[in-house]
């Protein structure tokens, strides 16, 4: 299981009770506890299972040993809860939040405002009501944020088609109106020119129509690398993020069967790259392991 969890990893997905082989539901909200501030529940329909209980979050369901029912009276909730700073001012509402995998401890609190999101270190945490969560800073302790949820990919990835979409329409347009110009413009001439002319003025205009679609290609080419590059960069960082200071307890191999990374080695930016090229990202979770202290790197 990754160091760091985050509340997107388990909203909306079903929960598989592993005692039975059962789904018992999917997975609406998380509640806290406080002192010390950490993830106590699951929020399944109208029942509450407990935290600890949780076996398995890296696939499309969550896992748990036995779907242990737990009490909600002392627990809070912080998602889409408004976040105040100390002198009462609202700095966003709390879109997601994070914790660590071992003891559930909240480590960050991550904050939609004014269509960017910022992180909030949750040791600034100073009172969870039912209204709202109030810090003990003021709103300079807000950090902008990578973060990126499944939602907020997915919607990225459909804004991609989208453009494409949009890019294919306007080259079909455009290559219509010249050709529907350029048959007009020769049908008015042919009465008054010969033969050799008219494939003169037929050449011209093909010439036209491919230099512009050779020039809206190449403009199509070059936002889609960028639109690639972006994805591609975000998935590095998660990455980076999730598994910062880990190397593997077994060699991860690209699709040449060359290695990616062996044992012993550090996860870093171009490991995940090539991990990801080659769809090799769900094996280099499997086998992740924190380097321990002293351990040789190279």
């Amino acid at each position: 299981m990754r160091d760091t969890l985050y509340s997107s990893d388990f909203l909306d997905k079903d929960v598989l009770n592993l005692a039975n082989g059962d789904l018992t539901g999917e997975i609406d909200n998380l509640l806290v506890a406080e002192n010390p501030l950490r993830v106590a529940a699951l929020v399944v329909d109208d029942a509450a299972c407990t935290y600890s209980a949780v076996a398995d979050v890296d696939q499309e369901i969550i896992v748990v040993s036995d779907f242990e029912t737990t009490g909600t009276d002392d627990l809070k909730k912080l998602l889409d809860r408004a976040c105040l700073d100390k002198a009462g001012k609202v700095l966003g509402k709390i879109a997601a939040f994070s914790w660590k995998s071992e003891g559930g401890t909240v480590s960050e609190l991550i904050l939609a405002r004014d269509g960017a999101l910022y992180g909030v270190d949750a040791a600034h945490i100073a009172k969870i009501g039912s209204g709202a969560v109030v810090l003990s800073a003021s709103e300079d302790v807000l950090e902008k944020t990578t973060y990126q949820g499944a939602d907020a990919q997915e919607k990225s990835s459909d804004d991609d088609t989208k453009a494409v979409e949009d890019m294919l329409q306007s080259i079909v347009k455009r290559v219509g109106t010249t050709l529907s110009g350029a048959s007009q413009m020769v049908g008015e001439r042919v009465k008054n020119i010969d033969t050799e002319e008219i494939n003169r003025e037929v050449n011209r205009f093909t010439e036209k129509i491919g230099k512009e679609l050779k020039g809206m290609i190449e403009t199509f080419s070059e936002q889609s690398k960028s639109a690639k590059y972006a994805t591609m960069e975000s998935e590095i960082l998660s990455v980076l993020r999730d598994l910062e200071n880990y190397t593997v307890s077994a060699p991860v191999v690209d699709k040449n069967n060359d290695p990616i990374i062996i044992p012993g080695q550090l996860i870093n930016d171009t490991v995940a790259r090539r991990a990801i090229e080659n769809d090799k990202i769900a094996n280099l979770y499997r086998v992740a392991v924190r380097i321990t202290d002293g351990e040789n790197n190279e």
